[in-house]
């Protein structure tokens, strides 16, 4: 299955693309957005549960923004934990934040696990965490790999991510 969501705004609210309670992605499933903005968090989407993406299953955000400062996660922001597991992908791009996280923002953890890969290439953030932000750990493992490039904060710390 694919959900593909484009040219979306939340012009003074959460969630670009859309806001939901837990979002799933799985058994090779595709969520694409595109171009997607919203006035507080969550330039893409907003869950305010769990996000989980598994079983070979891959999440693609670009030109992703959340504009307000206060809002986080440019590409994503989740209220609960961030787990990308068993071969899946998150592609995050041209994404930014006023504030934490300039590709995604979770208040738990993010896990990444059982090659699995987070990519996040020319991310943003007015404050804390160019890459992400994660309140309570980060977990990497697996032969799983991170990549983060061409991430920055303009005013805050943490380049690539903050933990």
């Amino acid at each position: 299955s694919t959900l593909n969501i484009s040219n979306s705004h939340a012009e003074s609210g959460k969630g670009g693309g859309f806001v939901g309670q837990d979002v799933k992605v799985s058994s090779g499933s595709r969520l694409i957005l595109w171009n997607a903005t919203a006035g507080q968090s969550g330039g893409g989407f907003v869950a305010y549960g769990r996000t989980l993406i598994i079983s070979m299953s891959t999440v693609s955000i670009q030109h992703a923004t959340s504009r307000q400062y206060g809002g986080a996660g440019g590409g994503f922001y989740a209220g609960d934990d961030v787990v990308i597991d068993g071969m899946s992908c998150v592609r995050i791009s041209h994404s930014r934040s006023k504030g934490n996280g300039g590709g995604l923002a979770t208040e738990k953890w993010l896990r990444v696990t059982n090659s699995s890969l987070l990519s996040l290439q020319n991310v943003t953030t007015g404050s804390n965490g160019g890459g992400f932000v994660a309140q309570r750990e980060v977990e990497i493992a697996g032969n799983s790999t991170v990549n983060i490039s061409n991430s920055r904060t303009e005013t805050g710390k943490g380049g690539g991510f903050v933990a």
